[in-house]
């Protein structure tokens, strides 16, 4: 018996630093989650890279809005034109150079971002493993709460001064990485609701999922 509570009580001393330091991170996501409530629109430029140890290094950029909840346009500029849009309900995805539109559900894309156009929230969607506060930036690791397609962790880094995230770094099973970087942030400007819908050019191939 004594044997026994010796190694409960031990095993209670290693775990309770680790208990507190959950804690502590939880309380950091739950800061940025409490700001994000508070935000209806976000507008930016961002500069994407997608590193894969199979197909390398691919560069891309454009601009973005978000409408919270829900809402999003991705405009591609460089190095191909492309468009990634959503009502909130469903996405489209624009690809001129291929003539082709993919229609989405909703339900099918990643909730790996979702966060950043106001639909889910960090503390709800993942545990902080780690993360390293300073006066200018945070930077946090964190893991999802629930298994989702083609995630294994996220990185983000959140500007304390400008209260936003500023960059967000996506890593899946495979060692592929997607990270994307944002600037020129301008929050709760207008936006036109007319950005959030999708008409394709006549001639277009439409596929639906």
């Amino acid at each position: 018996m004594k044997q026994t509570l010796a190694m409960v009580a031990a095993a209670l001393v290693w775990a309770l630093p680790l208990f507190a330091t959950q804690k502590v991170n939880s309380h950091w996501l739950q800061e940025i989650q409490g700001r994000y409530r508070e935000i209806k629109s976000i507008t930016a430029n961002f500069e994407q890279l997608y590193a894969s140890p199979r197909l390398g290094e691919k560069r891309s950029q454009g601009t973005v809005k978000f409408q919270f909840p829900g809402k999003m346009y991705w405009k591609y500029s460089k190095p191909n034109a492309k468009a990634i849009v959503s009502d909130g309900k469903k996405s489209w995805i624009y690809d001129p150079a291929d003539k082709q539109l993919l229609v989405l559900s909703q339900k099918r894309e990643t909730l790996a971002m979702s966060f950043l156009w106001g639909d889910g929230e960090l503390d709800k969607l993942f545990i902080a493993e780690n993360v390293k506060p300073s006066k200018k930036r945070l930077l946090a690791t964190l893991v999802p709460r629930k298994a989702m397609p083609g995630v294994e962790k996220l990185r983000i880094t959140y500007d304390r001064k400008k209260q936003i995230i500023v960059a967000v770094v996506v890593y899946d099973l495979l060692g592929n990485r997607n990270e994307v970087n944002f600037s020129n942030i301008v929050v709760n400007k207008p936006i036109d609701a007319k950005v959030f819908s999708f008409q394709p050019p006549p001639g277009v191939e439409v596929v639906r999922y």
